[in-house]
């Protein structure tokens, strides 16, 4: 029986990790405030989650997904292909190239190993938990460590743990969003957690000042609480278990 939940414990643990690598390597991505060069975080990041994913190459080639398989390599060729063809004309063009490569593979084959073994929940309440806990560090260090930057003609920008004010209140509706995903079942009995997650990420798009989502959270509060929205939840669901 120990041996049994230690094997799950570990499978938890490797689930957990390659989502914390997708969510480095394609979700967040952390300001230059905090870390001047990010980028060697996302390639290590997708290297590791790569590694962790290595001993389920034989999925690539399950009929269930060669068809789509097939599609995305064909895409990946014309990625490094154009990369190849045009690295003398951008700077840095076959990293760039390489990269975005490394993260459509990495995404893909994430969602098919987690889908060949029926770990789709668990993975999305893995994701959930790492985008809270960045959506609390990054709403922290805002009122702990600011950092605003004035422009010659009188506006300002500010810069949070994960950019501007745009990936910092998208990464708080992504919050919301997978939280309703996970409770779509028991969805009038989270009304409140609901609503409170929802009005977080409206006083956090005040205070950053992003018109954007702060109609965003104001659309988004009158649709979730409609029947209609549960169909939607469901629909994103099935998008995930896919």
């Amino acid at each position: 029986m120990g041996e049994v939940k230690l094997k799950i414990n570990k499978q938890k643990l490797k689930i957990f990790i390659i989502t914390l690598c997708i969510c480095q390597a394609l979700i967040v991505k952390w300001s230059t405030a905090y870390f001047a060069n990010y980028t060697i975080i996302q390639r290590s990041s997708m290297i590791l989650g790569l590694i962790l994913l290595f001993p389920s190459m034989k999925i690539l080639v399950y009929k269930k997904y060669f068809k789509c398989n097939v599609i995305i390599g064909t895409t990946l060729l014309s990625v490094l292909l154009s990369t190849y063809l045009n690295q003398y004309s951008y700077t840095y063009s076959i990293w760039v190239g390489v990269t975005f490569a490394m993260q459509i593979l990495f995404l893909s084959w994430y969602c098919e190993y987690l889908d060949s073994r029926r770990l789709a929940v668990l993975g999305t309440k893995c994701l959930y938990v790492i985008v809270f806990m960045y959506c609390i560090i990054s709403d922290v260090l805002m009122f702990a460590d600011p950092h605003r930057y004035f422009f010659e003609w009188g506006g300002h920008t500010d810069l949070f743990f994960v950019g501007d004010k745009f990936p910092l209140t998208y990464l708080h509706l992504l919050c919301v969003v997978l939280y309703c995903v996970l409770n779509k079942n028991d969805f009038k009995k989270k009304r409140i957690e609901i609503s409170l997650l929802i009005f977080w990420m409206f006083l956090v798009s005040c205070y950053s000042e992003c018109s954007t989502m702060i109609i965003g959270s104001l659309i988004f509060s009158i649709l979730i609480f409609e029947r209609g929205m549960i169909d939607l939840l469901h629909c994103l669901q099935f998008i995930i278990d896919f």
